[in-house]
């Protein structure tokens, strides 16, 4: 329901953000954090372009080190948008 042009705020569920496989297209990113959570580890990703970082969850052994450039993908069902006013 937003016009073309209109200030937005986007939301994206830390289940929904993955590593791309390779040759995959995505978003460039690089890993800033990790926090263990018992079985799945959030991973905090610096992404060109967005004000903050991003927040994947991921099983512990999936889990990409720190520093590591990684292309990210978004399923766009776990993605919400909201008018910024």
């Amino acid at each position: 329901g937003l016009v073309e042009g209109e200030r937005a705020i986007m939301c994206i569920r830390r289940r929904a953000i993955r590593e791309a496989d390779k040759g995959q297209k995505g978003l460039s990113g690089r890993v800033l954090k990790q926090r263990f959570l018992g079985d799945l580890v959030q991973v905090e990703i610096g992404v060109e372009g967005f004000e903050r970082p991003l927040m994947m969850l991921t099983r512990e052994d999936l889990a990409p080190p720190r520093d590591r450039d990684l292309t990210l993908t978004i399923d766009p069902s776990g993605v919400l948008v909201f008018p910024a006013s």
